[in-house]
């Protein structure tokens, strides 16, 4: 083989390496971690997954956090376990969203609820299990962005394991935090005894993670958040691929290599 042809195979080759590193999808990595078991589990709104937010506008404010949907302090003094420097979103629209991984340590059916404030009394949110709608809440009986109040927003049975809480706003409304309780029978199981760490999810709190088109966000879905350990594998082989190519020029390795890395061959 010439070296003319080398180069040209080594040029195409490296084009092609580039445009499968562009288009892997990206999966965000929690901003914290949020176990959810027996009794009951304080999401607080500010700890959203990183890039994993839709968010239209860009007014307010980023008090906890300078990247997603904006957040202000929180005056919830309804709230008996609200941390010290406590935190909500605000300046939420129709269609935005922010989205939650959380680890379920105990399968079981699960109850929904959201503490809001809305000043109209008409915002609401959305909550969604792995895609699926589990109900939506209504600040019902608030009159003032800080005025708060728990509304239900439904129940759903949750397996063990990861899973992604999704929370799409359907009007103006402040979150302030989503309250996830265990159910048996019907009835909220008791919570931890004092002393005993719960979870809890704060909605600034986003995910790390790599994103550079908001059409990617839905990424980090349970499917998608499975390949991660595998689409590190590839951009590994695609760069072993491009040493081989430049250093050894070895074009027929290389081009085997990122063959077996997508799956088209084994």
């Amino acid at each position: 083989m010439s070296n003319m042809l080398k180069k040209i195979i080594a040029v195409i080759l490296i084009l092609l390496i580039a445009i499968s590193i562009l288009t892997i999808p990206v999966t965000a990595a929690p901003y914290k971690d949020i176990k959810i078991g027996s009794g009951k589990t304080v999401i607080e709104a500010e700890d959203y997954d990183t890039d994993d937010w839709y968010d239209t506008g860009s007014d307010g404010s980023y008090a906890y956090r300078p990247d997603g949907a904006q957040t202000e302090y929180c005056y919830n003094f309804e709230r008996d376990d609200a941390p010290d420097d406590n935190y909500n979103i605000g300046w939420s629209a129709d269609g935005e969203w922010v989205q939650y991984t959380v680890n379920v340590e105990k399968a079981g059916t699960y109850k929904f609820e959201a503490w809001l404030a809305s000043a109209p009394s008409t915002g609401g949110v959305e909550i969604f299990y792995d895609g699926k709608s589990i109900g939506a809440a209504y600040a019902e009986e608030s009159y003032d962005w800080q005025d708060w109040g728990l509304y239900s927003a439904g129940q759903t049975a949750m397996t063990a394991g990861k899973h992604i809480i999704k929370v799409e706003f359907t009007a103006n409304v402040n979150l302030d935090a989503v309250v996830v309780t265990l159910l048996e029978n019907g009835a909220a199981v008791p919570g931890q005894p004092a002393g005993l760490e719960t979870a809890v999810i704060e909605a600034e709190n986003i995910e790390s993670g790599i994103n550079t088109n908001i059409d990617v966000i839905y990424a980090g879905y349970p499917a998608a958040q499975d390949l991660a350990d595998s689409d590190k594998s590839y951009m590994l082989a695609l760069t072993a691929a491009v040493i081989s190519l430049i250093a050894l020029g070895g074009a027929g390795a290389a081009i085997v290599i990122s063959l077996k890395s997508a799956g088209k061959i084994k």
